[in-house]
Order: structure tokens, then C-alpha cells, then sequence
């Protein structure tokens, strides 16, 4: 596999946050979704909700690559003073 072969073929969804699409590669489908997240704590619902909505529908492997950002507080991050 070359480098290339996770690139979308197709873009279906794309925002600030999310870019999703899918690749064929040997006849199968493969949904693909890279993620931003939120980095205000307010603002994690709706992007767990956008996330939700846009896979809800997809039949098939789907791979969710990214940055969540799910840290609640500095004192979470590894090497925090």
C-alpha cells in the first residue's frame, strides 16, 4: 500500500471541523471522516452530534482520524505542569 491509498476518492461532507468521504480500493468501500474538534468545552456536544449525524447512515468500515480534543483540563495532558 502506498501512501495514497487512504486518500478519499470522493469528498461527501466537508466544514470546519469534519471532512468526510469514502475510497474504493478492491472493490471494497471504505468511509473515511478527519476530525477537528472543538477546542471549547461548550462546543463538544455539537461536534460529537455533527460526527454522529454524518456517520449514521454509512454501511461499511469507517475510519475517524484526528484531533478530539477531549482534554478536560491541563492537569489531563501528559507532561502537565
Amino acid at each position: 500500500m502506498g501512501s495514497r491509498s487512504f486518500l478519499p476518492s470522493s469528498i461527501v461532507f466537508s466544514c470546519k471541523i469534519l471532512v468526510s468521504g469514502h475510497f474504493n480500493k478492491n472493490n471494497l468501500v471504505c468511509y473515511i471522516g478527519f476530525v477537528y474538534g472543538a477546542p471549547i468545552i461548550e462546543h463538544r456536544q455539537a461536534v460529537w452530534h455533527l460526527i454522529s449525524s454524518q456517520i449514521s447512515n454509512i454501511q461499511g468500515p469507517l475510519i475517524l482520524i484526528g484531533d478530539f480534543i477531549q482534554v478536560e483540563s491541563p492537569k489531563d495532558k501528559i507532561g502537565a505542569f
